[in-house]
């Protein structure tokens, strides 16, 4: 996972793959209050319980990881 940036980001992304190259799950919008998903190519074909579990887990580790305010970090590998 990384953010968009160290201070107050307005976005973060779930990353994974061997090279952190595959976006699962764009979350944009934090700052305005009105937050919107954007999946990867690969991830879009999730179900729709599937993408709404994967979003809380972003979400939690987001918040509770501090990463509001950090700039990088991964969210998994493969």
């Amino acid at each position: 996972m990384r953010a968009s940036s160290a201070v107050a980001p307005d976005s973060f992304q779930v990353i994974t793959g061997p090279r952190n190259d595959d976006v699962v799950l764009i979350v944009s919008g934090l700052n305005s209050g009105d937050p919107k998903a954007t999946w990867g190519p690969f991830w879009n074909r999730l179900k729709p319980q599937a993408k709404i579990w994967v979003e809380e887990q972003a979400f939690r580790i987001f918040y509770r990881r501090g990463l509001a305010s950090a700039s990088a970090i991964r969210f998994c590998d493969g």
